[in-house]
C-alpha cells in the first residue's frame, strides 16, 4: 500500500505580453493527528525547536494570528 501526494498549479490568465503579473503561490501539505483533547498535545525535541516562537493562524479561536511557545521554558511546545 502507498500513498502518492500531488500538488499541481496552473496559471491559467494569458501567457504572453508584457502586462501578465508573475503568479505568486504558496502551498503547504502537512499531516492532521487525530486528539480527543487538543489542548493536552505537546511537541518535543527538535520539532518544537524549530516552531518555538513561529506565528500560525488559529482556526479554533476565530482565525486569530499567534505565536508557538514554551511550556515552562523547557523543551517541549505547547500546541494551544
Amino acid at each position: 500500500t502507498a500513498l502518492r501526494l500531488e500538488l499541481s498549479v496552473r496559471h491559467a490568465g494569458p501567457v504572453e505580453g508584457p502586462t501578465v503579473p508573475p503568479l505568486a503561490f504558496t502551498g503547504c501539505l502537512h499531516t492532521y493527528f487525530r486528539t480527543a483533547d487538543s489542548t493536552q498535545v505537546r511537541i518535543r525535541g527538535e520539532d518544537a525547536a524549530a516552531l518555538r516562537g513561529m506565528p500560525f493562524v488559529d482556526k479554533v479561536d476565530g482565525f486569530k494570528t499567534k505565536q508557538h511557545g514554551d511550556v515552562d521554558g523547557g523543551d517541549e511546545l505547547l500546541v494551544e
